[in-house]
Parts: C-alpha cells; structure tokens; sequence
C-alpha cells in the first residue's frame, strides 16, 4: 500500500468556511462541506470530518458503519467515536442548531461535548 501518496492525498488543508446553513438531510450520516450530520435515539448531532491525529478527512464506509481515515487507519463508529488507530480520540462534536425556519446551522469552530444533541 502507497502510504505516503494516501497522505498526501488525505490530508485536507485549512478549512475555507467555519458556518454553513443547510436544510436537514433526508439521510444519514451526512457529509457536510466541513463536516458530519448524523443522529441517534436522543437525537441530531454533527462531527468534525477531520481525524484528530493530523487533520485528514476518514471516508465513511458504509458496508461497516465506520469512518476510516486514509492517512494512517485511524478507525471511528458512526458518530465519529473512536475505534481504533493512532487518533486515540473520538472526532471533535461540533455546535449545530435548528433555526425557526427549520433549516440547520452548524458552527465547525464551535467545539460541544459528545452528549450535545439537537
């Protein structure tokens, strides 16, 4: 495997916008710009899409439910928890917000703990 070129091609750079309006998906997980939209029984939540080990982006796979970054094979569940690899952390919770009209707002600046839901 051609680790180094997976890395080069991984890694993601600087983030060009930290606030994005969008209306809510009709599925999830949901890949943002900038980051993940997911939900569970308590209900909506929104990840970073950056592993915390050196800012790649993991690629969802679907067949397993789970985020696997291309860099170095940090493992995240769904909802960006981690599994496995060298990120040692779950994927940084990010603030969203359900605004009057409906529409979501979601903040990737803006850091909540792993129980944070909409």
């Amino acid at each position: 495997m051609f680790r180094g070129i997976a890395a080069f091609l991984g890694y993601s750079g600087e983030r060009l916008r930290t606030r994005f309006r969008l209306e809510p998906p009709a599925a999830f997980p949901f890949q943002g710009p900038e980051f993940w939209l997911d939900r569970d029984e308590r209900g909506l939540f929104a990840f970073s899409d950056r592993c915390p080990h050196l800012g790649c982006r993991p690629l969802y796979r679907k067949e397993t439910e789970e985020y696997v970054c291309p860099c170095h094979g940090s493992r995240f569940r769904r909802g960006g928890e981690y599994l496995s690899g060298p990120a040692g952390k779950s994927m940084q919770r990010i603030f969203v917000v359900r605004q009057e009209d409906g529409s979501l707002s979601v903040d990737v600046e803006r850091e909540v703990g792993e129980e944070f839901r909409v």
